[in-house]
């Protein structure tokens, strides 16, 4: 039950790390084409959204660590393509961003493929 729990944290973990980071990127005033690599990293970590998304990504790997204690990593590694999953759907609806019919084919062949390991 324990490592259940661990693997659905993990998943949560990951995907909410990478849509605050999207949301902290996108209120982000950089000039794409004038900005340098520190002032984009400067004004990037200067975002408590872009910070709690990567603060939660290395949660998220702590979390994995103590996963990998409790089951075997056959059986818990297929559970990472369900982020892929959660954030193409999470950027629809949160970003409106568009899913296209091979990338709908895409996640369907993931959820396929995630089912057949799973067992």
């Amino acid at each position: 039950m324990v490592a259940k729990l661990l693997l659905l944290f993990t998943v949560l973990l990951i995907s909410t790390g990478q849509i605050l980071i999207k949301y902290g990127v996108n209120e982000l005033a950089i000039d794409k084409g004038s900005m340098g690599l520190k002032e984009t990293l400067f004004v990037a970590f200067s975002s408590v959204k872009i910070i709690t998304g990567i603060f939660l990504a290395g949660m998220a790997s702590i979390s994995w660590v103590l996963l990998l204690t409790k089951i075997e990593l056959l059986y818990a590694y297929p559970f990472m393509m369900m982020p892929i999953v959660l954030v193409s759907i999470f950027s629809l609806i949160f970003f409106n961003e568009s899913i296209d019919t091979t990338q709908w084919l895409g996640i369907a062949f993931i959820m396929i493929g995630f089912w057949f390991f799973s067992k």
